[in-house]
């Protein structure tokens, strides 16, 4: 069932308490020194503003899982008032999502997972977990964020036209929402990918620009 279109704030969304962050961070320390090596897997910004330096990347391939405008944004990109849509993967049968993975080098594993802490676990819209990725090489299980449905924070099933309004209004703390995508998109294609409902949103935005 589609989520409500329109949701009104009255203010930001709570933080992930602190407690649950740093759980959650010492269980991903823990699995880490058991894999024995860390890869990222990249599906927004991560693609084009990447909070780590990789020693490896590789085009990489989700399955079951789908890159959605699916997160409302009222501090980064959007604000209470004027919200934008954020990127998140929404687990769906038959789906497959297009990124990149990056390979973390042990130096710099602590560091990264703070700073990936500090950009994705601002509130607790995204879940971090171990999926397994394919790439040219082989597959590789990648550290990835992935949406909560249930959260408050999900904006659910929006179509094209309703999506391109929220992001055409909404500028946060890291600029607006429309960059943010527009970034996102210029990406993929950069990379050979096709990602339809991203490309129909952009395609809409830059007609309107």
């Amino acid at each position: 069932m589609a989520r409500p279109l329109v949701r009104r704030f009255e203010g930001i969304f709570p933080r992930l308490h602190r407690r649950a962050a740093q759980l959650a961070m010492l269980r991903a320390r823990y699995q880490l020194e058991q894999r024995g090596e860390l890869w990222v897997f990249a599906y927004g910004s991560l693609l084009w503003r990447p909070c780590y330096r990789a020693v490896e990347v590789w085009p990489a391939t989700l399955s079951a899982y789908a890159r959605r405008l699916c997160v409302w944004t009222v501090e980064a990109r959007g604000t209470p008032a004027h919200p934008g849509l954020g990127l998140g993967l929404e687990a769906r049968l038959g789906a497959r999502c297009r990124g990149a993975v990056h390979r973390i080098p042990r130096a710099q594993w602590k560091q990264a997972l703070r700073a990936l802490w500090a950009r994705e676990l601002w509130t607790a819209i995204y879940v971090p977990r171990w999926l397994r990725v394919t790439t040219p090489a082989g597959p590789v299980s990648a550290l990835t964020f992935v949406v909560d449905t249930a959260n408050s924070q999900y904006a659910g099933e929006l179509n094209e036209a309703d999506a391109v309004a929220y992001i055409r209004q909404a500028h946060g703390q890291l600029g607006s929402c429309t960059d943010y995508v527009m970034a996102t998109d210029r990406a993929l294609r950069q990379a050979g990918f096709n990602d339809s409902h991203l490309r129909a949103v952009a395609t809409k935005l830059r007609v309107i620009d």
